[in-house]
């Protein structure tokens, strides 16, 4: 718990100071002698101690008691130069250059005023440094030395306007803030009104909301019944794309197996016209001269009916179906040959090697090669992926 005798020993210097103020002397001894009193017994080491003793001596100053005012004045310059109170050793320096003053020693009052000076202005304090020239001036003019007296009079004159500026900016600072509390107040009372108001919105609100989370749970079950609705209707169009896409693939592969085998077909059968043209040519000698004719005719029909676009029409016929097929092949490898090309189209078309020797006429040895040759040209260094699952996915 704090100590309450420093405050109570404050307020009695403070209304002494201001009977001194009002020049009622006598009242404001009788404040400082009382202060001093319980001081000297609660808390004689406070620095309201010095305050009170300072007070006291100069207002025995005032009632020209110099004997008593020397003793108090001086006991308070002691304690304030054993705080190191430099604001209150300003001012008992002062107090007793007035006393000084008062009793004739110009000398001395001039010193101690002088001290009271440069202590002033080290502390900064304008009300002290003002009371100090106030009684430079007033010594001065006393003895009649008009330009000292101007002098300090002029300093004086300054360091009072200083403290009406600061009283101006208390004021005006005072003002700020008696303005900034009615805006607050303004704004407390403006926010309690916009509360109350709140309070009957939210009750309007949550009247409104009751009405609306009927109409709105009677909306989720619609839009629920729709959600289920659309739900069975993607999975129905999921099921009718994944049929399209085997529809897609059966049909591919239907158009390719039809490519393969009329590719076969023509192949075969011109070798089969080739066949019958060069037994029928072996044997042309040996037929009678009068079917010598007849049989050039047959070989002429024959030979018409060999097609000698086999592979264009097998090419173009695989492009409609696989348009990009032989592009992205250039893409890998430039360099391939058109037998090659050929065969890249039918392991596209998934035909075995056998398949695919009949059709060229090679031998299955010499379409495993090419095979093995087609890896390396392709890249295919991944044994796990084969040639054909390639061919397939380009």
């Amino acid at each position: 718990m704090e100590n309450p005798f420093p405050e109570i020993i404050s307020i009695y210097n403070n209304l002494g100071v201001i009977y001194k103020e009002q020049d009622e002397i006598l009242k404001a001894v009788e404040y400082f002698s009382n202060g001093i009193i319980i001081a000297r017994k609660l808390a004689p080491q406070d620095k309201n101690l010095s305050n009170l003793l300072n007070n006291l001596g100069s207002s025995y100053v005032d009632l020209d008691k110099f004997e008593e005012a020397y003793d108090l004045l001086n006991e308070a310059l002691e304690m304030r130069l054993k705080f190191r109170d430099k604001t209150g050793m300003a001012s008992s320096y002062r107090n007793l250059g007035n006393y000084f003053h008062k009793t004739g020693d110009d000398k001395s009052a001039v010193l101690y005023y002088q001290k009271a000076l440069t202590l002033a202005m080290e502390s900064g304090v304008n009300t002290l440094i003002s009371s100090v020239l106030k009684k430079y001036y007033e010594f001065y003019d006393n003895k009649a030395n008009a330009d000292s007296a101007l002098k300090y009079h002029l300093l004086l004159f300054e360091y009072n306007e200083k403290i009406n500026k600061e009283e101006t900016m208390k004021e005006l600072t005072q003002l700020e803030l008696t303005s900034q509390f009615h805006e607050k107040e303004k704004i407390r009372k403006a926010y309690q009104k916009r509360k109350e108001q709140m309070y009957l919105t939210l009750g309007l609100f949550l009247i409104m909301m009751a009405a609306i989370a009927g109409l709105l749970y009677f909306l989720a079950l619609s839009r629920i019944r729709r959600m289920n609705l659309e739900k069975v209707n993607n999975a129905l169009s999921a099921k009718n794309l994944l049929l399209e896409k085997e529809r897609l693939e059966n049909e591919l592969e239907l158009a390719n197996k039809e490519m393969a085998t009329n590719v076969i077909y023509q192949i075969q059968k011109n070798e089969l016209v080739n066949d019958i043209v060069q037994k029928l040519l072996k044997h042309s000698p040996h037929f009678k001269k009068e079917n010598q004719d007849l049989i050039r005719s047959i070989i002429a029909d024959l030979e018409k009916t060999q097609k000698k676009t086999v592979w264009d029409e097998f090419e173009l016929r695989f492009q409609s179906v696989h348009s990009d097929f032989y592009t992205k092949l250039n893409e890998i490898n430039p360099e391939l040959t058109l037998n090659e090309r050929r065969i890249c189209a039918f392991l596209r078309l998934n035909m075995t090697t056998k398949e695919i020797a009949t059709i060229t006429g090679q031998m299955p040895r010499s379409i495993d090669v090419a095979r093995t040759r087609l890896r390396k040209k392709l890249n295919l260094t991944n044994e796990e992926v084969g040639l054909v699952e390639f061919l397939s996915s380009i």
